[in-house]
């Protein structure tokens, strides 16, 4: 396995091709015990990575993998404490959260394909098999949208907001709001689909976008690539850099069912009960990873992608990530 290919699922975490280097809201936490195992430490999400140069399939390895990690699950706190002791320059992270909040993954690399049928998966459930292509995947999307190619890496570990970092005691921190600008009640839809249009940072829909279906990772991976250029990111992130301004064009999107409205009196509504505009109006989205759905402007979204900090433009761009609001068109689908 070629070295940079190796060190993708690392980028996620620190931001770098060199383990030595920390970024400033997550670090690698080792090179341990030789090249072909490291751990990795994102808040409470720790990642064990082996990697494996064998040829196909060899269960017997596999099994040994798994019942070394079942132990570990099985015996969280000890193996926190040992990770303690082997890195006491690590203590202030290893001893931010609470043994139980820590949620701790097994992938497994492997150098060839590993042609796994559906009875090997569920018999070896407890770790996450990244093979050649997945990898591929991932090193495309490192390239193209950087360190805001994490939300990739934990859709695969299918983590939720919830289960990252400190418990959020502050509801509003749940939800998105944003002030309707005109609900379309005319759209010469007739099965039911509604439109309505609003405002959203970039930063927040780089967060809780996707752009494919989220429930099959193999199907989407693929289509996924032919749908995000590199070359046009680059090209868009320089131009929002230069003229540091908002896109005049919509954002298309398909919204989740669970969004809900509130009007000026602070109840909350049904799509159909604003048909008319009511001035004041609030749309309230989940602030949930891979809910918003991009049907079209993908590329103006992952423009303002969270770059490294040594890049020339990351500075310019971390402001207007924050700054700059969308102007997004979100379809309703009818719940069935």
């Amino acid at each position: 396995m070629k070295k940079q290919k190796f060190f993708t699922i690392s980028y996620y975490f620190d931001g770098y091709y060199n383990y030595k280097l920390m970024h400033k809201t997550a670090f690698t936490l080792s090179i341990a015990r030789g090249p072909k195992k490291r751990k990795l430490v994102f808040q409470s999400t720790i990642i064990i990575c082996e990697e494996t140069c064998g040829k196909g399939k060899d269960k017997n390895h596999i099994r040994k993998k798994q019942d070394s990690f079942k132990a570990i699950k099985e015996n969280q706190s000890d193996f926190i404490s040992i990770l303690k002791n082997e890195f006491p320059d690590k203590l202030e992270i290893l001893n931010k959260y609470n043994v139980p909040r820590y949620k701790i993954f097994y992938l497994y690399f492997s150098n060839n394909d590993l042609n796994l049928e559906a009875n090997d998966l569920m018999e070896f459930r407890l770790l996450k098999f990244v093979e050649p292509q997945s990898l591929n995947y991932f090193e495309k999307m490192v390239k193209c949208i950087k360190l805001s190619s994490r939300y990739e890496i934990f859709r695969y570990l299918e983590l939720k907001n919830e289960d990252i970092g400190k418990i959020k005691s502050d509801s509003s921190n749940n939800v998105i709001k944003a002030p309707i600008i005109c609900p379309e009640d005319i759209t010469g839809h007739k099965d039911g689909i509604r439109i309505v249009s609003f405002m959203m940072a970039a930063e927040k829909l780089i967060e809780t976008c996707y752009v494919l279906r989220k429930d099959n990772w193999e199907d989407s991976m693929w289509l996924y690539q032919r749908l995000i250029d590199q070359k046009k990111i680059k090209e868009i992130r320089s131009f929002l850099g230069k003229k540091k301004q908002a896109f005049y064009n919509n954002i298309i999107v398909a919204l989740p069912d669970n969004i809900c409205f509130i009007d000026n009196g602070k109840n909350y509504k049904r799509i159909h009960e604003i048909s008319n505009f009511e001035a004041g109006t609030i749309l309230e989205i989940p602030n949930e990873m891979n809910s918003i759905c991009v049907i079209d402007g993908q590329h103006r979204i992952f423009a303002h992608h969270e770059g490294n900090q040594n890049e020339s433009d990351e500075r310019v761009i971390s402001e207007l990530r924050q700054d700059l609001h969308l102007l997004v068109t979100g379809l309703i689908f009818p719940v069935l």
